[in-house]
């Protein structure tokens, strides 16, 4: 059972995990994908790179790929800023300026930034069947459910575009919320 109190998106995919291993989370095109393979997923890119005190950039559509790029990065104790597909070259520029962006994480568009790591979504490996011990993760057990885990940004259509900081406890707390409004089991919503 989920415990509110200290939990962090990584106890949250854990737990998860654990009492949904086998049911389906992602269906598409013509492969599913159940808990246990998206958690390892998750761990095996997160392991990959280090994302950790990190502001990495993640730009592009909903996709099984930007949802493995996202939790790597927040369960990483990473934060993950969540940017608009559309932004010209000026305003990815200034965006990876102002947050202080040292990697993005994208579709497969050309992307030429000065001293920025570009990792593409095609680059993630999935259903890499490597399995790990998800008792060996203490690093990510230990991140403070108050911890800020992503700041996404508004469209700008009025003005410059806003960044919204939302903590751990605040991603959970909305999960909690559609799960309780649903009355269903825990499905990722993306």
């Amino acid at each position: 059972m989920l415990k509110c109190k200290n939990l962090n998106l990584y106890k949250l995919l854990k737990d998860s995990c654990e009492k949904y291993s086998n049911n389906i989370l992602f269906e598409f095109q013509d492969k599913k994908i159940n808990y246990n393979q998206f958690f390892i997923d998750v761990l095996n890119f997160a392991k990959q790179n280090s994302f950790k005190d990190s502001n990495i950039l993640i730009l592009g559509n909903s996709s099984y790929e930007w949802a493995i790029a996202y939790f790597s990065v927040a369960i990483s104790s990473g934060i993950a800023i969540l940017g608009q597909i559309n932004l010209s070259h000026g305003e990815l520029v200034s965006l990876c300026s102002k947050c202080k962006i040292k990697t993005i994480i994208c579709e497969p568009q050309a992307l030429n930034i000065k001293n920025i790591n570009i990792i593409k979504f095609d680059n993630i490996k999935i259903n890499n069947m490597q399995k790990f011990d998800c008792n060996n993760n203490l690093d990510y057990e230990n991140i403070p459910d108050k911890k800020l885990c992503t700041i996404a940004f508004t469209s700008g259509t009025t003005d410059e575009s806003k960044g919204v900081m939302l903590s751990h406890k605040i991603y959970i707390a909305m999960f909690m919320q559609v799960v309780m409004y649903t009355n269903t089991k825990i499905m990722m919503l993306f």
